[in-house]
């Protein structure tokens, strides 16, 4: 999706927030070149105390989420910005569809957000670290569905152009020859595709861990067909994104979001309670605890949240580049850049370090 056209849904009011108000006062706009290669020299580090944990008394960070609605499996976002307010950050987390948060962080309204590669890169961002390394998706069916082809002339159901399941399907599609021969309804979000396939509307698509737990729970028949980590194994469903200029004169604060994420997936990989106690938290205590608990069994199993330097690696990124270059998703300006033009590790590697040298914080 074109930068003007993100501009123009958050100008509709395509975006939900928490702890702020909604966006106001936006003027479309559209991004016409490419963000320049972040050059962060001699850069400021972090204040830390013994224990590895930042001084952010001062630090004014509001961050994004490339999320329509709370979503179990974005809790450990949510811990992270909780873990930045306790480190004294001013922060808050603004949730909206992928393009409409990176039209926040263009505006300025947000200093970074998670949101979907592509969305990310033809708004000009440039990333800097991980929101969800991996693609928590699984492809199902309706009943009387039993192989691909008989899903020709059948609807399938995506959440927003460009985002994960987007690339997904059209991945899918393409593999299976069905490409032009199904119809595809864009829903808006997870929770309105899972709700136009149990309501028969849509004869597939791609559910998330917690969706299938629910699901299940209501006894909805499906057929799963296959993982995205199967279709795409290099696929990551969110990165951590901001603009190159913010990056050049805020690498600290950079470093502090990367930072904790770590200790956020760290706190998902060993303390199951703490970890349901943000999630319940982030959805407002909307999600039963049982299915909250199913749901982490299963992001556990999948590994979703590794809390070691693999979650944002030069290899990933690239692949994920080449994939967008490859299915045709990158605006014009975008295509065939230096690494250095749309991503920045050196935060994350910083990170990384005092992470590893503080194992037993959180």
């Amino acid at each position: 999706m074109k930068a003007s056209r993100a501009w123009e849904r958050v100008a509709k009011g395509h975006v939900r927030t928490l702890g702020v108000g909604l966006f106001a006062g936006i003027v479309a706009l559209t991004v016409t070149v490419a963000a320049p290669a972040v050059q962060a020299s001699a850069p400021k580090g972090l204040k830390l105390n013994s224990r590895g944990i930042p001084n952010l008394h001062g630090v004014s960070v509001p961050l994004g989420k490339g999320a329509g609605a709370p979503h179990v499996g974005d809790a450990v976002t949510y811990t992270a910005e909780q873990l930045l307010k306790s480190w004294g950050a001013n922060t808050s987390l603004t949730l909206g569809e992928g393009p409409a948060v990176v039209a926040g962080v263009v505006g300025g309204h947000l200093v970074a957000t998670g949101g979907p590669f592509t969305a990310e890169i033809n708004g000009g961002l440039v990333l800097f670290g991980p929101s969800q390394p991996a693609e928590d998706y699984e492809f199902i069916v309706a009943r009387g569905i039993n192989n691909y082809a008989q899903l020709k002339g059948k609807v399938v159901a995506v959440s927003a152009p460009g985002v994960g399941d987007a690339v997904l399907t059209s991945v899918l599609l393409k593999k299976e020859h069905l490409t032009g021969k199904v119809t595809i309804e864009y829903t808006g979000s997870a929770t309105n595709s899972v709700a136009a396939f149990i309501g028969g509307r849509v004869a597939a698509f791609w559910t998330n861990s917690t969706s299938a737990v629910a699901m299940t729970q209501k006894k909805v028949y499906y057929k799963p067909m296959i993982s995205a980590r199967l279709l795409l194994p290099a696929e990551a469903d969110s990165y951590e994104a901001a603009k190159s200029s913010w990056l050049r004169t805020n690498f600290a604060d950079a470093e502090a979001i990367d930072l904790a994420w770590l200790y956020a997936s760290r706190i998902f990989n060993t303390n199951e309670a703490l970890w349901l106690k943000y999630a319940a938290g982030y959805t407002g205590h909307s999600v039963p605890v049982v299915q909250m608990k199913l749901a982490y069994q299963a992001y556990k199993r999948e590994q979703l949240f590794p809390d070691n330097a693999s979650a944002f690696t030069k290899a990933n990124i690239k692949a994920n580049y080449d994939l967008a270059e490859k299915t045709g998703t990158l605006d014009k300006q975008y295509r065939s850049k230096p690494e250095s033009a749309y991503a920045f590790v050196k935060a994350w590697e910083t990170a990384v370090k005092i992470f590893d040298a503080h194992p037993k914080t959180y």
